[in-house]
């Protein structure tokens, strides 16, 4: 199970789309807040380690609470409210993409769950349902690798999975699932991965060093070990 906790008493900022101008215009509009990410992080911590004695540890990442006592074990990402802006001028004339943020090792990392969601829904709707399905056997192909030693843990994680099949046209996803499955792999394979994007539709899906990106040589070694897999069945 993953949950994510939000704070919106404050933002984290992307200014990288704005002219010098408008940045300028940002910088002076706002002060730095008084209660800010680490608070906040210690604060939530602190009352899941109350509530769940001996049951939280910290990752690199989220916060995990152990399985205990029929509870299902959860991963809990700790973020405040992101802007990533396109304009402002002042208060009332601004316009950004809203998402969320968090801290690894002092490196801002930026998601947009919700733009994530409402692209994955739209696309599984024009596809007639068969979007959703297609992302739930390319999961159970990368879980049945992992178990059988075929494939490494945490080369694929189930985001660029997601990402990954969202970038498949629309007319692959209509035949049979076996041919879809063969489809979808002969397209991706095919295609220019630097040309991908996240379902989000806000960054790259495959690129070097971006922690909101696919690495190319797991990209490739997912799509490979899948073929292989395939060809045995």
């Amino acid at each position: 199970m993953d949950v994510v906790i939000k704070i919106n008493s404050f933002f984290f900022h992307d200014l990288s789309l704005l002219p010098f101008d408008q940045t300028k215009a940002y910088q002076s509009s706002f002060e730095d807040a008084q209660y800010g990410y680490s608070d906040f992080k210690t604060a939530v911590v602190a009352i899941l380690s109350k509530r769940f004695p001996n049951d939280v540890s910290l990752g690199n990442k989220a916060v995990w609470i152990k399985p205990n006592a029929g509870r299902r074990n959860a991963d809990v990402l700790i973020s405040g409210q992101l802007r990533r802006y396109h304009e402002f001028h002042s208060h009332s004339n601004q316009r950004y993409d809203e998402g969320i943020g968090f801290l690894v090792g002092g490196k801002l990392i930026k998601n947009f769950p919700t733009q994530h969601s409402a692209n994955m829904t739209k696309k599984h709707q024009e596809t007639k349902n068969r979007l959703k399905p297609m992302v739930r056997i390319f999961k159970n192909i990368r879980n049945h690798m992992i178990s059988n030693k075929l494939l490494a843990e945490g080369l694929a994680p189930s985001y660029f999975i997601e990402g990954m099949l969202y970038n498949v046209p629309n007319e692959k996803l209509t035949a049979s699932y076996a041919d879809t499955v063969v489809k979808c792999h002969d397209w991706l394979v095919q295609a220019d991965e630097m040309k991908l994007v996240c379902a989000n539709y806000m960054h790259w899906l495959v690129r070097e060093g971006e922690p909101t990106s696919w690495p190319s040589q797991n990209f490739s070694l997912f799509l490979k070990a899948v073929r292989d897999l395939w060809l045995k069945w």
